[in-house]
């Protein structure tokens, strides 16, 4: 297995996806920076102000590992959602 970083993510407002395309991943760490100034929440393409899961400022939030032999997560199918533009979320997954 390999850990893997990606870019801070900045939402803007919108469901993000994690990537453009399929890539697959056995666990996920997600942080919301304490500078954040709002929840940040992680979920499928209808995330959104009450819907997935909620990252506090200066918080994380892991999906567990499952097995590649389960699928594993795909990365294009995990969105993440942040009000405003100095919302951002780091991305930490094992591949």
């Amino acid at each position: 297995m390999t850990i893997n970083t990606l870019a801070d993510i900045t939402p803007n407002g919108v469901a993000v996806p994690l990537s453009a395309t399929s890539r697959f991943a056995v666990w996920i760490l997600f942080g919301a920076p304490t500078g954040n100034g709002a929840q940040i929440r992680v979920g499928d393409a209808q995330v959104g102000t009450a819907r997935g899961a909620a990252i506090d400022p200066g918080a994380f939030v892991e999906i567990p590992r499952c097995s590649f032999s389960q699928g594993g997560y795909d990365l294009s199918q995990v969105y993440v959602w942040g009000a405003g533009g100095a919302d951002k979320v780091s991305v930490t997954f094992g591949a």
